[in-house]
């Protein structure tokens, strides 16, 4: 789930059929998004609803420690700065979980879109 803070301790839970729908819009008026991450807590759900715009989405399956979401996303952000592919930086941000010794190498999933 996607939980957005305000300035006055307000707080509004993000839809998944709405940011669904949000990105939709975008891809279809010419944004070329081809990947959204979604590093957060139980984002599955909304990464499911991006599957169909985007080509690949990433989301958590369920809590994931600070730690273990810093280890992935590091090394998922270096391999495509280094110019491989969503697929690769995945599957090695998933490495570098278990290389730093953490556990929930199993909590980031690919959604990829059918092509």
């Amino acid at each position: 789930r996607i939980i957005l803070h305000g300035n006055n301790d307000s707080h509004q839970e993000i839809d998944e059929v709405a940011l669904g729908q949000f990105f939709a819009i975008l891809v279809k008026f010419g944004m070329p998004i081809e990947c959204v991450f979604l590093n957060a807590c139980y984002s599955k759900a909304q990464a499911q609803a991006l599957e169909d715009s985007i080509p690949y989405v990433i989301g958590m399956k369920d809590k994931v420690k600070d730690t273990t979401a810093i280890a992935f996303a590091t090394s998922f952000y270096e391999v495509l700065a280094s110019g491989s592919g969503y697929e690769a930086a995945f599957e090695i941000g998933k490495v570098n979980i278990m290389l730093e010794g953490l556990s929930g190498e199993d909590l980031p999933v690919l959604h990829k879109k059918d092509q």
